[in-house]
């Protein structure tokens, strides 16, 4: 049984802290070869610039609580990655107001639960929605974009497919609210 949670930077136990960090660094820099610097005084950890007290965290744990997916959630009035970073991928400015927040770092493990991917994307739409959000956006990768494509989310570019580092990324605009991740998630027809 997987277990999603939702919780500010400022209020993860260190444990659970240490555990994210973990995670982040084995799928993004082991597994995925992101040539990023961790901000982590600690080694084999991946936390950066974007990580900080007000943070929220989507993090999906098993039984024991072990991190098997995650994705962070930051508002674009404060410094975000597709603003800081990836805003040549978008046609216009990217957005900076209360009404859009920003998804990172979003990964899962497919082994206990092939949908779990999913599960934590709708989950961190629907977190950033209970925030206010009536926007999300993230710089992904085209791959991952067809992938929401295939799953029914809603989505459209900021601007056409770029290549860096070997990559073509896109940055994306989603509705935060979402009838089939309302309907995945089991929430019913609340709005």
């Amino acid at each position: 049984m997987i277990q999603i949670i939702s919780q500010r930077h400022s209020e993860l136990s260190p444990p659970l802290r240490d555990a994210l960090g973990r995670y982040r660094h084995a799928v993004f820099i082991e597994q995925m070869g992101w040539d990023v610097t961790s901000t982590s005084p600690l080694p084999g950890r991946e936390f950066d610039q974007f990580d900080h007290p007000g943070t929220r965290y989507i993090i999906a744990l098993d039984r024991h609580g072990q991190v098997q997916g995650c994705a962070r959630l930051l508002p674009t009035v404060e410094p975000y990655l597709l603003g800081d970073v990836f805003d040549y991928l978008c046609d216009q400015a990217p957005p900076a107001n209360r009404q859009t927040w920003e998804i990172s770092r979003f990964a899962a493990r497919a082994e206990q639960d092939p949908q779990l991917a999913m599960r934590v994307f709708w989950s961190t739409l629907h977190a950033a929605w209970e925030l206010g959000a009536s926007a999300v956006v993230a710089v992904t990768t085209a791959s991952l974009e067809r992938y929401f494509q295939r799953n029914g989310v809603v989505q459209q570019r900021l601007g056409p497919a770029r290549k860096v580092k070997g990559e073509r990324l896109v940055a994306l605009h989603f509705q935060a609210w979402q009838p089939r991740g309302v309907s995945a998630l089991g929430l019913g027809a609340v709005a």
